[in-house]
């Protein structure tokens, strides 16, 4: 069984990582696994990508192109847009190493176009990471609840001629064939069967992996008196690749949450990504901030999560939750809301807090439940195993052998 992971990048990305990891825990059982990707940072010689320079060059015009594109026709630069228009090199590159499946992943920044993903002529498997594919050019919506035109045939089928409805109807015509959904999470696939163009799909849930090997706590005293931290602060850690105005994460879900807590000056919080400066000024508790992110690096990122007592993910969309994930390994319990992606991975009261959707106080109250001595050391101890007896390369890999035979 010849398997090619096709992807954007191998390490740049939440996406890519989960990718990537997924591929490594095949190639750990001796699967004929390998990548394609557009921008190759690892030094992998199972992962693929352009031959020479002129290549890349083409592929990055394309892709400034094709962002300069939908941007000034949405004209919402708050959205995050792929229209996948343009023709790629991979496709070859694909072609050229012959494999029997050929398994999507997050396929954009002109990773490959719409049109070449039917052409493949491989029996396909689409992991889906986010909602592009089965909305038009935006990789999340906030209307998952409401009708809308990715999901009411009314408004799609209406006068109105956007670059949205154009994209949503090229993409009814070209993935108009047999291929398979996996998603990561049951809330990613119940958004997709949502979808007009993914409702009769039938949608499995392989959620993403973790080498537990790799990734272990470190000594908490020893990494606090590092990055000169608190011996007896309650240490909050908040993630963002960006910057803290991503309006997905609800960095200012947890402003508002921490204006609503007793005690503030017994907490501190880490931010891993770039603090807005407005919300410097509303921050009500002291902080600590990296600039840089460090995607997938076990060696720093093992230390900020052993450093601290508790992951605040306050996203309004969240497909997942690698930093979830990755957090659990160093006995780290996650506070969440409840529907989003982020339920695949915390339980309720078992290995963290699941608060109501978008509600401040009940986000404000598990904050405070979580750091009662009896309520931490059960969520604190609970957090690697549960997370080790979902997540780990053996179990993840095995499901994926189990429905790439299902294709044969």
């Amino acid at each position: 069984m010849k398997i090619i992971h096709l992807n954007y990048s191998d390490l740049q990305g939440g996406a890519s990582i989960a990718s990537y990891r997924l591929h490594k825990s095949l190639k750990k059982k001796k699967i004929n696994s390998k990548m394609v990707v557009a921008k190759k940072l690892s030094n992998d010689n199972s992962v693929y990508s352009f031959k020479n320079n002129l290549e890349k060059f083409i592929f990055n015009l394309k892709k400034n192109l094709s962002r300069f594109f939908s941007k000034t026709l949405e004209l919402n630069s708050n959205n995050n847009y792929s229209v996948s228009f343009f023709n790629s090199k991979l496709f070859k590159v694909v072609k050229s190493l012959d494999p029997d499946i050929v398994n999507l992943h997050w396929i954009c920044n002109e990773t490959i176009s719409i049109n070449e993903v039917k052409k493949l002529k491989k029996k396909i498997v689409w992991t889906l990471t986010d909602m592009w594919p089965f909305l038009a050019i935006e990789h999340i919506s906030y209307n998952f609840n409401k009708k809308d035109y990715w999901n009411d045939k009314k408004i799609l089928n209406s006068n109105k001629l956007s670059l949205k409805h154009l994209i949503l109807k090229s993409k009814i015509n070209k993935f108009n064939f047999n291929f398979k959904v996996v998603a990561i999470s049951a809330w990613l696939a119940n958004q997709a069967k949502k979808s007009i163009l993914f409702k009769d799909k039938d949608i499995i849930v392989i959620p993403c992996c973790l080498d537990f090997d790799e990734w272990s706590p470190v000594n908490k005293i020893d990494v606090r008196k590092k990055f000169k931290l608190g011996l007896n602060k309650k240490i909050i850690l908040f993630v963002s690749s960006g910057n803290t105005n991503d309006k997905k994460k609800g960095f200012e879900i947890l402003l508002n949450a921490f204006k609503k807590i007793q005690n503030k000056s017994n907490y501190h919080l880490i931010i891993l990504g770039k603090l807005d400066d407005n919300h410097k000024k509303e921050l009500s508790v002291s902080y600590t901030q990296f600039n840089n992110f460090y995607y997938g690096k076990p060696s720093f990122l093992k230390e900020i999560y052993s450093a601290v007592d508790l992951l605040a993910a306050p996203s309004l969309v969240e497909s997942f939750g690698q930093v979830s994930l990755e957090a659990a390994s160093c006995n780290v319990p996650t506070i969440a809301f409840k529907d989003t992606g982020l339920t695949e991975i915390v339980v309720h009261k078992k290995n963290g807090y699941l608060a109501n959707y978008k509600n401040i106080s009940d986000f404000a109250k598990g904050l405070e439940w979580c750091f009662e001595k009896k309520n931490y050391k059960k969520l604190s101890l609970n957090s690697r195993p549960m997370a080790k007896s979902k997540f780990s390369y053996n179990i993840i890999s095995k499901q994926y052998l189990d429905f790439y035979k299902t294709l044969q």
